[in-house]
Formats: structure tokens, C-alpha cells, sequence
């Protein structure tokens, strides 16, 4: 065997070799559909974010982060300049106000769009080897990256996910994932862990989240131990499935809300682990659970979390060996 069989295998894999690992139809928003129509497209096809495109050129990123955004800043309007919101108690008008239709209807996509975040999409020409599109999902802060043909087309996606899936599926073929500890090299402590107290409510929750620019965070209980997992791709059933006053709710409670809105069982999955567990046994938890984070925990207390831009960190670095 070499040095890395994982850096050999991957050198040998490019873009469009293996069909589950690249995705030649990519989920585009066009510039003229109505902020409620791109939340329906991210919710319809199970995505967080797409490309919002004008006449077939990229003009920004569609991302469930911006409609959190677009909440709260309205909910904050509302507190800021009606008074007659201080003695209401029931929720009702604020539902009525932000109820989905009204709030994203008449609304364009390009109004709630960071448009900075489209320096975040990287692009790779078809045949372009698997370990270069590592390289570009570890350390340039983007969670996908689109194929095009020598045109400049968008043919195809390849996303984090994606490229874990594969390596799940050819771990046989890399050993030292078996060997190397997720606490090595401190990669899960990089960025300070952001938690939530369960004292917070929903709405304080997702604020804490996006002045802390996470894109989850764990709840945790009186002990600081963890209750479960919030993420920004919960926001995809606001207004559907449930209301905008459940925002205003204690922290477990939402929580328990958005679940029972997505699944009957409330004990959604919030992976964690020591830090004396090997890579491949977090990636073996994360492609079976098909979740984007494990929180590294100490007696049952997060002291760190591993994403999926962690594990492309981990793998870029066993290429460049």
C-alpha cells in the first residue's frame, strides 16, 4: 500500500466517475421567483440553499439562513413600532402578519439574498479529480461546489455529503481513517462551540446562531448536557407547519414543536462522541444518520463539534501527506 491510500484513492476518483457522488441535476432559484416560491423549492427537494440565477448567470445564493433572517427582522419591526403588541398575549397578530404568505409572497428572492455569498460557490470543470474538490470543500467555506462543462454550463453538483457517502462506501481502502483519533489533532476544537441554554426562546436561539454565524447549535439542559440539536433547515416549515408564535416559545418546547412538525418521533438525532474515536467511526455515524454535525462531548458535556467541513479539514490534510 502507499503512504495514503486514502490520497490514492481519491486522486484516482474524478468528479462524474460515480453517480450518487455527482448530481448532474442542480436545483436553481431564477431571480424573478417570489421569496415564498424559493423557500417552496428548498423545502420540495430537501436542500438548504441554491444557486439564484439571472438569465443563466449565478447572482447569488438562496439559503434558508436569509429567511431566518427576514423572521426575525420582522418580528423586531413589529416590537419596534407597535405598541399595542406589549398587552397582546396570544400570538395571533403576529401569526397573522408573518404568516408565510404574507411575509414571502410579494417578496423577491434577490431582496432576502446575500449576494457576498456568491464568492462562496466554487466551480470544477467535469473530469476534475475528487481530491482538488476536497481541497475547495475544506478550506474555502463552501458546503458544495458545481461542475460546468468547458462552456461554462452548469452540469452537475458535487456536495460534502456527497463525497462522505463515497468514502463510507470505500473504507476498506482507507486504513489510516481507522487509525487516526478525531481529538489528533484538535480539529474539533478549531472554532469555539456555540450553545444554546435552554432558558432562551426560539426566536433568541436562532439570533444567538446567526450573530454567532453557526448553522446549528446544541440545546442544553440545567447540567449543560445536551437536549438536542437546532438547526437554520429548520425554518423550511415555517408557516407550513408550524406558526410563527411558536418562535416565542421556551427553547425545549419550539424544539419539540418543529420535530413533531417533521417526524412523530421528537428524539430527532443528535450525534456525539469522545475525542479518542477514530474518523472512520464518525463517519460511519454521520452517513447513517445523514446529519451534518457530531458534538465532541467530555463526561456527557460538549466541548467541541466535528462538521462536514471538519472531516473534509481531515481528509485534505491526509491528501497533502
Amino acid at each position: 500500500m502507499s503512504k495514503s491510500s486514502t490520497k490514492a484513492l481519491l486522486n484516482s476518483v474524478v468528479v462524474n466517475d460515480v453517480k450518487y457522488l455527482y448530481k448532474g441535476k442542480v436545483i436553481t432559484i431564477e431571480v424573478e421567483a417570489t421569496a415564498e416560491e424559493a423557500l417552496e423549492t428548498l423545502m420540495k427537494n430537501h436542500i438548504s440553499s441554491a444557486p439564484l440565477l439571472d438569465n443563466g448567470k449565478i447572482v447569488g445564493v438562496v439559503d434558508v439562513k436569509d429567511f431566518a433572517t427576514a423572521i426575525l427582522k420582522v418580528i423586531g419591526n413589529q416590537n419596534d413600532q407597535s405598541p399595542r403588541l406589549a398587552h397582546r398575549s396570544s400570538g395571533v397578530d403576529l401569526r397573522k402578519n408573518l404568516a408565510r404568505k404574507s411575509l414571502f409572497s410579494h417578496l423577491a428572492s434577490k431582496k432576502i439574498t446575500d449576494t457576498k455569498r456568491t464568492t462562496l460557490l466554487k466551480t470544477v470543470k467535469s473530469g476534475t479529480p475528487l481530491v482538488e474538490v476536497i481541497g475547495i470543500l475544506a478550506n474555502h467555506g463552501c458546503h458544495r461546489v458545481l461542475v460546468v462543462d468547458d462552456g461554462g454550463a452548469i452540469v452537475g453538483l458535487v456536495t460534502q455529503s456527497a463525497v462522505l457517502q463515497y468514502i463510507h462506501a470505500h473504507l476498506d481502502s482507507c486504513p489510516e481513517l481507522e487509525k487516526v483519533l478525531i481529538g489528533d489533532n484538535g480539529i474539533f476544537q478549531r472554532r469555539k462551540i456555540v450553545t444554546l441554554s435552554h432558558d432562551l426562546t426560539g426566536k433568541e436561539a436562532y439570533e444567538m446562531m446567526l450573530s454567532s454565524n453557526v448553522t446549528a447549535a446544541p440545546i442544553l439542559d440545567k447540567k449543560g448536557l445536551i437536549l438536542g440539536n437546532l438547526s437554520f433547515s429548520d425554518l423550511k416549515g415555517f408557516g407550513s407547519k408550524y406558526s410563527v408564535e411558536s418562535l416565542m416559545l421556551p427553547l425545549p418546547q419550539f424544539y419539540n414543536t418543529v420535530r413533531k412538525a417533521f417526524t412523530s418521533d421528537t428524539k430527532f438525532p443528535c450525534v456525539y462522541c469522545g475525542s479518542k474515536k477514530p474518523v472512520a467511526n464518525v463517519i460511519r455515524k454521520l452517513t447513517s444518520t445523514r446529519i451534518h454535525r457530531i458534538y465532541v462531548c467530555k463526561d456527557f458535556k460538549p466541548i467541541g463539534v466535528l462538521t462536514l467541513t471538519s472531516l473534509m479539514q481531515i481528509l485534505d490534510a491526509l491528501c497533502k501527506k
